[in-house]
């Protein structure tokens, strides 16, 4: 049961993050409530967090706040966010470029906020490259 209190509040912060966005994006109170209500009981997300119960939800948290600061225009968090989703999952990848390439066309500013994204996991391999399971696990698929 311990190990799943710090997913589990992640779990509920998603939620919060998941109202901030709708409220940026143009919802009002009751409509962000009930979003962030139906993210919290949606039977794919309980099942995901409390019977399968692993690390994915630190993924969509990171996600969720970088698509938050994306509606905010807030480039270095949207890919600074992003990009420590990336050391969880590696589809974050996929979602950043696709919104990435879809507000910026400036090749300059595209490769700026692709560096940004790519710092946290270049930290990441910098800490832990000499680690055989980091090896195996990371590289070894």
């Amino acid at each position: 049961m311990y190990l799943k209190i710090l997913t589990s509040l992640f779990y509920i912060a998603s939620s919060i993050v998941m109202y901030k966005i709708c409220k940026t994006i143009g919802f009002d109170d009751k409509k962000s409530k009930i979003t962030s209500f139906l993210w919290l009981t949606h039977p794919l997300a309980i099942y995901s967090q409390f019977i399968f119960g692993q690390y994915d939800i630190f993924t969509v948290f990171f996600i969720l706040l970088g698509i938050y600061f994306y509606f905010k225009n807030d480039d270095f968090k949207f890919s600074l966010f992003f990009g420590v989703a990336l050391t969880f999952k590696y589809f974050a990848a996929f979602i950043f470029i696709i919104l990435l390439i879809y507000r910026e066309k400036n090749i300059l500013k595209i490769i700026k906020q692709c560096i940004i994204f790519v710092i946290p996991f270049a930290v990441e391999l910098l800490i832990y490259i000499s680690d055989s399971a980091f090896k195996q696990g990371v590289f070894g698929f």
